[in-house]
């Protein structure tokens, strides 16, 4: 996939994640014209198949790593983008009802709903950690 089809995935394909996805888009492409950010988006083929690998094969071996949610204790903020296409935002209501007293907030957006959302995202993250 080119780099544009990448970032593609990670807005809505609305209006506002259309012009989400250019806007980012032309300051990653800024970023890296100017030597200033790597190209992460060019992974060897190996990478792909390691993190396949973690994400299909590993994950699916068992259970422990949700079974082990529930023995956080310290407080977790779970966030996600209401349109993630990349990962259900249904797997956020799972991974937060399985740890005691996590928060779980829901933004605009899809998988990089932190660059669309990011001010109300900033609000929940300064409120959250000066709780008690």
């Amino acid at each position: 996939m080119s780099p544009m089809e990448n970032f593609e995935l990670l807005f809505p394909i609305t209006p506002e994640g259309k012009a989400a996805t250019k806007a980012v888009y032309t300051r990653w492409a800024a970023a890296k014209a100017a030597g200033t950010i790597p190209d992460d988006f060019v992974v060897s083929k190996e990478t792909k198949a390691r993190q396949v690998r973690a994400r299909i094969t590993l994950w699916d071996a068992d259970n422990q790593n949700y079974q082990d949610l529930k023995n956080i204790k310290i407080p977790v903020l779970v966030a996600d983008g209401r349109e993630d296409i990349i990962d259900n935002p249904q797997n956020s209501v799972i991974i937060a009802k399985q740890i005691p007293f996590a928060w779980l907030a829901f933004y605009e957006g899809g998988h990089a709903f932190l660059f669309q959302s990011y001010k109300k995202l900033s609000e929940t993250v300064n409120v959250f950690l000066q709780k008690d």
